[in-house]
């Protein structure tokens, strides 16, 4: 089965997003380690076979990556850092473990000062820099990097990059992204589900690719301590993977921001047509949207809170006409 053959089974997001990370990770792991971290029954084949093997290993590798794709994003956000310092400090915690709570909180709060630090330059450059340009790129950046509030901070530029997209909605038109997008999407054409599967994709490919080199430099660090211990020089090839590891954690993070584009754009070309589709009645200006019609429907969509009927979208003629004959 050709590569052509496997696309027309799967989608291009998984073929670009998880696929291709995993088979590249499997292929260098194989031409690269020890033939005491590979199994026995791989090594007996010849090159075609080999990379059978490999092609399947990281197919299902793919698969696995996909089911977990949300809680690796989450991991990238900056949320199971979030968790387990809640954790540690709950009081129901043994006192070895509330130890434990002082180190994961200071680190937490440095990941977040120093986002927070950052979010300051760009905020002084646009409220005080005398060159508007200057203002309006400052502007923009936050717009794209950062969510309006410091109380939502996260520790990680990935995590913050996608909290400014998840609030765009929410600061202009009242209305929650998280509720409403799963709705957009069906109201979206074919070609506006391409740009966002591509923008998908794009940023699964980079995240899996930093996860996955991450985990390529561990085992080569446990290669040479077990296998084949080389001098300490030749050390530093094996911290290659954790650079690459690196720059593919900061092309994740421009990704994302680049999804969060198309993000922005679904939301504000459709939320009219998805408040029609609810039926509730079109704003009559952006105040109304923001302060009653967005925030109602983010509270039905979220909460199961009833539409107040003074929010229903008045009945043309025509359906009246035809209610009465019915």
């Amino acid at each position: 089965m050709g590569l052509s053959d496997v696309a027309g089974i799967f989608s291009r997001y998984f073929i670009v997003g998880f696929f291709l990370p995993s088979f590249t990770a499997l292929v260098v792991y194989s031409v690269s380690v020890s033939n005491e971290l590979l199994p026995n029954i791989y090594e007996r084949y010849g090159p075609g076979a080999q990379t059978a093997i490999l092609g399947g290993a990281g197919l299902l590798l793919g698969l696995l990556l996909l089911g977990l794709n949300y809680h690796i994003i989450r991991l990238f956000e900056g949320y199971p850092l979030q968790a387990l310092v809640h954790w540690l400090e709950s009081p129901r915690r043994h006192k070895r473990w509330r130890r434990l709570a002082k180190p994961a909180r200071g680190l937490h709060d440095w990941l977040v000062a120093n986002q927070n630090r950052r979010r300051q330059a760009l905020r002084e450059i646009r409220n005080g820099d005398s060159n508007p340009t200057e203002q309006g790129r400052a502007a923009w950046r936050l717009d794209r990097r950062f969510p309006r509030k410091k109380s939502q901070l996260l520790p990680t530029s990935f995590g913050n990059s996608i909290r400014a997209f998840e609030t765009h909605s929410s600061r202009r038109y009242g209305l929650d992204a998280i509720a409403a997008a799963p709705r957009i999407d069906g109201l979206m054409c074919e070609k506006e589900h391409e740009i966002m599967a591509d923008a998908k994709a794009e940023v699964a490919f980079f995240v899996n690719l930093a996860l996955l080199t991450a985990l390529l430099g561990i085992a080569y660090l446990v290669d040479e301590a077990v296998a084949q211990p080389v001098s300490w020089y030749a050390t530093l090839v094996y911290l290659l993977p954790f650079l690459v590891a690196y720059a593919s954690y900061r092309a994740a993070v421009g990704a994302a921001r680049r999804w969060g584009s198309t993000v922005r754009a679904a939301l504000d070309l459709h939320r009219l047509e998805l408040y029609e589709k609810i039926g509730l009645k079109e704003p009559e200006s952006f105040s109304e949207e923001r302060e009653v019609i967005g925030p109602a429907l983010s509270r039905t969509l979220l909460h199961g809170k009833r539409l107040p009927d003074d929010l229903r979208a008045p009945r043309e003629p025509a359906d009246e006409a035809k209610g009465g004959e019915k």
